[in-house]
């Protein structure tokens, strides 16, 4: 399946003048994405790891120990908890999401 899509010419030329030498634009635009995606695994494991170590357990052990709880529903472990639940879905959807490009 293809999809046509419009991009301005400004755009066009800077993918034009990204290195690939004599690649598509479409080559071009994968390698785009799975950087961005690269970026976004990084920054959840970053998280995952910063905050495995300040409660020195995984989030699934944080979360059956029902730490947010026990700390009293504090402001800084709910903030953390959210962060955490976010990083380890998006580490999750990001790997997905790269396994789906690369196959693509």
């Amino acid at each position: 399946m293809s999809t046509t899509i419009t991009i301005s010419d400004t755009i066009a030329h800077h993918l034009n003048r990204l290195p690939g030498n004599g690649s598509t634009l479409e080559v071009k635009l994968s390698a785009l994405i799975e950087g961005e995606y690269h970026r976004r695994l990084a920054r959840y494991r970053l998280t995952d790891a910063n905050l495995t170590r300040k409660y020195g357990m995984s989030f699934d052990e944080f979360e059956e120990q029902r730490v947010t709880e026990r700390e009293g529903f504090s402001w800084e472990v709910e903030q953390d908890a959210i962060a955490w639940d976010t990083a380890t879905d998006g580490i999750a959807t990001m790997e997905r999401q790269l396994r789906a490009l690369e196959s693509a």
